[in-house]
């Protein structure tokens, strides 16, 4: 999994798994006898990647207006 933004811009929580899920997927799998599941691994790559402009965004706009 990797994380081609600047590190400075990552938020504390980002950082947090940018720097150690890795290891954590590693130990998960030493002591569970298989890999972590998908979809922990798709929310953690979602989660370092939110914020991305290069990921797309959504544009909420009033219909009011």
């Amino acid at each position: 999994m990797g994380n081609e933004r600047p590190f400075s811009e990552l938020n504390q929580w980002q950082r947090i798994f940018a720097d150690h899920w890795h290891e954590f997927a590693s130990l998960w799998r030493e002591a569970n006898g298989r890999d972590v599941p998908d979809h922990w691994r798709e929310n953690v790559e979602r989660m370092l990647t939110c914020g991305d402009i290069r990921e797309g965004c959504y544009e909420y706009v009033c219909g009011d207006l």
